[in-house]
């Protein structure tokens, strides 16, 4: 997979200065009368999607504090409910994904103080998405046809959120009301095709791809192409494009 920074330069350097800056806000620390605290919380609204999703939060002085969250979707069938048309094409199907939101957070109401009351706050978002599965048919004289597919991708992006934390006793209630994230997302797919060397032995197939390769009118890179794949009996390609997303939730935690 090609690395995310050749296309987002600027996106890391202000990533990067977003987390240092973190040592900064730590100077003021000793200055204000305010008790450390740190809190871990599960996110409640994930937990119907089958998703784990923790958060840690520490104070860094009375108006900043720092999160660090990880998501995590097991394995599951087929993403977003794919149709009954689409399923029976498909087996040992395996979708997974990881995400890290390092988060700054800011309170500014000064009657309040960092891990009370209204927030805003910048974050990082790093996602890997990772999906194999097998695609599979059978044709008209009962020849079956296996094809293993991979589809990777990692996403990194910067955003902005606005929520509310409660204090209740030892616990905590964190509404993330909302968050907007932007940046890039680089997407692999693997297909291996040696299943086509049962297709590609029958002579009429055969006697196609002759006429396929020795037609002038097909370009030549195409052809080289095709050879290449047909040699190695697999298919790759990727892509990059932009990567966006919404944030809420509901967390609860427990102060210590």
């Amino acid at each position: 997979m090609k690395p995310l920074l050749n296309n987002s330069n600027s996106l890391f350097i202000f990533a990067f200065v977003l987390l240092c800056s973190i040592n900064t806000l730590g100077f003021n620390a000793n200055t204000d009368s305010l008790k450390k605290e740190n809190i871990v919380k599960l996110n409640l609204l994930s937990l119907p999607l089958k998703t784990i999703s923790v958060q840690g939060e520490m104070t860094i002085n009375r108006r900043w504090s720092f999160c660090l969250g990880l998501a995590y979707i097991p394995n599951r069938d087929l993403p977003f409910g794919a149709g009954n048309y689409i399923k029976p094409f498909f087996t040992n199907s395996k979708f997974n994904a990881l995400l890290i939101t390092p988060e700054v957070r800011y309170y500014p109401i000064k009657k309040q103080s960092a891990t009370n009351g209204f927030y805003l706050s910048g974050y990082l978002r790093y996602k890997h998405t990772n999906f194999n599965t097998t695609f599979a048919f059978v044709d008209s004289s009962s020849t079956s046809y296996v094809f293993p597919i991979h589809y990777g991708a990692d996403a990194i992006a910067l955003g902005g959120m606005l929520g509310y934390q409660f204090k209740v006793k030892r616990f905590s209630l964190d509404f993330w009301v909302i968050g907007v994230h932007g940046g890039y997302q680089q997407s692999d797919v693997d297909i291996d095709i040696t299943g086509l060397t049962v297709l590609l032995d029958k002579p009429e197939v055969k006697e196609q791809m002759d006429k396929a390769f020795n037609n002038s009118d097909v370009p030549r890179w195409l052809k080289n192409e095709a050879k290449n794949y047909l040699a190695q009996n697999a298919v790759a390609f990727s892509w990059s494009q932009p990567y966006v997303g919404i944030r809420s939730g509901l967390t609860i935690g427990f102060r210590f």
